[in-house]
């Protein structure tokens, strides 16, 4: 008599306590962390915007007595946004996939999961293709061409750079700058470089260590990444470029207070790490089949540079 095998005595079904899914934290994407975020009611609206130069200057003088004081007035004007149209996905989920599917799976979480890591790749992309970039801020920087290379260690000095961006910021804009953002691998490149190791005893800094080389309040890594290539062919990449960008912006939104840039965000439900600007809805599809739904996302959102002085970019700055 045969003696009974595992197969016999066991019928395999899923773990209800582990499953594999690749989602990405959102704190990977900085789209919604270099510009603060103002809330909107509307699509499109102005805000007023103060001349740098009227207050730039310090025109007041001594005056005699008797005399008159010295006066003057500053220049306003006014600027705008635009919403644009929003980013937006669904996933259709039928009653009969839900009546199928296994707990484990979570089918409706992980469809609005599915939705807005879509969103959220998307508006990633088009925020580093439109800010991380040369031609945008106050001064460009090249690697290998106008300043060293981070990684060529023998020639190049980031702790130098930074300092001479931080001034740059600094005394045309009387705003120290709070905020460097870089591509992963410059922070590798960047926490190894022997200036720097020579600054920490030989131990590699982490990212709090670097900010505070940097004099900055925030150091932020662009993490994000993306698969571009045929679906199937297993190779992914970081969404930003090889850059670094340093950059003033306040916490919040405030009146007359600059800002390298702004968020400017539709009222909406804070979700994945995105404070405002999101909707989710189920919109019923009765042609799919009884009781079966579409979850769409939408993120309506859309940034803008206010201060073009409070940006100094590096590019290429690594291999």
């Amino acid at each position: 008599m045969a003696l009974p095998n595992r197969n016999m005595m066991h019928v395999e079904k899923p773990l209800a306590n582990l499953s594999i899914a690749y989602m990405q934290s959102a704190d990977n994407f900085v789209f919604n962390k270099i510009f603060p975020t103002c809330p909107v009611e509307k699509e499109t609206d102005k805000y007023y915007v103060f001349d740098i130069d009227s207050f730039m200057r310090g025109r007041a003088r001594r005056r005699a007595d008797g005399t008159e004081s010295s006066g003057g007035g500053f220049k306003t004007s006014t600027d705008s946004y635009d919403l644009t149209d929003p980013y937006a996905h669904h996933k259709p989920v039928t009653q009969r996939e839900r009546d199928n599917s296994d707990s484990q799976l979570e089918l409706d979480q992980t469809s609005v999961d599915f939705v807005m890591s879509n969103i959220l790749i998307t508006a990633e992309e088009d925020f580093l293709g439109q800010y991380f970039k040369t031609g945008v801020w106050g001064q460009d920087k090249v690697g290998g061409d106008t300043i060293g290379k981070w990684d060529d260690y023998a020639s190049s000095n980031p702790i130098e750079d930074i300092d001479t961006a931080r001034l740059w910021i600094w005394q045309n804009t009387g705003r120290k700058p709070n905020t460097l953002t870089v591509h992963p691998t410059v922070h590798a490149r960047l926490k190894n470089h022997p200036l720097i190791l020579d600054r920490f005893d030989g131990k590699a800094p982490n990212e709090a260590g670097l900010a505070a080389l940097f004099e900055v309040e925030r150091y932020l890594q662009a993490g994000g990444v993306h698969r571009t290539g045929p679906e199937g062919d297993g190779e992914g990449n970081f969404i930003a470029g090889k850059h670094a960008l340093l950059s003033f912006a306040p916490h919040t939104p405030a009146l007359k207070t600059p800002s390298c840039g702004y968020t400017f965000a539709l009222r909406g439900t804070a979700l994945n790490g995105v404070e405002k600007g999101v909707r989710m809805a189920r919109i019923p599809t009765p042609l799919l089949g009884l009781n079966s739904e579409r979850i769409e996302g939408e993120l309506f959102i859309n940034w803008k540079v206010t201060g073009q002085p409070l940006g100094y970019f590096f590019a290429d700055m690594v291999v």
